[in-house]
């Protein structure tokens, strides 16, 4: 079955629950709310859900010994420092989005769907806004030359592998 914000009211029992992680399931801001209440949580993501970008930073704030980490489910498939550094990639998923569009290890991301990027924290926050089939382009800085990198944002592999 789906789950739902009913499904997810259900687990206010489980005391035991360390982590949860939805992925692409149709739970909304109500559930969020129930999720503030399960207070041994270390870690909720929260992707491709209905919850809003607002939600998502309230139920980081009320649950402050929680990483609450909320995104519209896009997969670009780079690893990168995700730290207050530049953004440079170093490594790249095979058979990803950034794949296919041409990212290498080595490249630094400076612009995102026209963002500029300075750290790899930042560019993490610009790919949560967007949502798999998303056409995006991208500037990375490439044995010092800027190329333009387009790309279609996919979904988690590890979702795509339940199916």
């Amino acid at each position: 079955g789906t789950l739902t914000n009913q499904s997810v009211t259900a687990l206010r029992n489980a005391k035991a629950l360390r982590y949860l992680h939805f992925y692409y399931v149709p739970i909304d801001d109500q559930a969020a709310e129930t999720l503030v209440e399960l207070k041994n949580l270390l870690q909720i993501r929260l992707f491709g859900t209905r919850v809003s970008r607002e939600k998502g930073a309230w139920a980081q704030q009320a649950m402050a010994n929680t990483d609450v980490d909320w995104r519209n489910g896009a997969f670009l498939g780079i690893y990168f420092n995700d730290t207050e550094g530049p953004c440079e990639v170093s490594d790249v998923v095979k058979n990803s989005a950034a794949d296919k569009a041409g990212f290498r290890a080595g490249d630094r991301v400076v612009w995102f769907a026209t963002k500029q990027i300075q750290t790899g924290k930042q560019f993490l926050g610009s790919v949560a806004d967007f949502n798999p089939g998303d056409r995006v382009k991208c500037g990375v800085m490439r044995m010092g030359k800027e190329l333009e990198l387009e790309l279609v944002l996919g979904r988690f592999p590890d979702v795509e592998k339940l199916k």
